[in-house]
């Protein structure tokens, strides 16, 4: 799956990712301009219990891994391509991330 951003400088957007089964693990690697963006990789969420109930108590959210991507410079061009290691794979997905003032 491929996205395209604009982020201002400064700007942060989390990137959701599913939670996968151990021992796999999510990556994020940049490519293009590093010094563009700062990815950060924050927690597995888990929803809000009360928010995010249905009626019959389930949850209709799947918890997530949280990355965090903050716009670093302007004027500069990154990909960041997230990628599963071990265990199953599922598709990566990347971001091409533009930056401006």
């Amino acid at each position: 799956m491929s996205e395209t951003w604009t982020m201002r400088l400064g700007e942060e957007r989390p990137v959701k990712l599913p939670v996968l089964a151990p021992p796999a693990e999510w990556r994020a690697d940049v490519s293009g301009m590093q010094s563009a963006v700062r990815v950060r990789r924050m927690w597995a969420s888990d929803p809000y219990p009360d928010d995010d109930q249905d009626e019959d108590g389930s949850s209709s959210e799947q918890p997530s891994m949280v990355f965090m991507i903050r716009g670093a410079a302007p004027g500069l061009e990154a990909v960041v391509r997230f990628v599963a290691s071990g265990g199953s794979s599922p598709d990566p997905r990347e971001i091409r991330i533009s930056v401006t003032r």
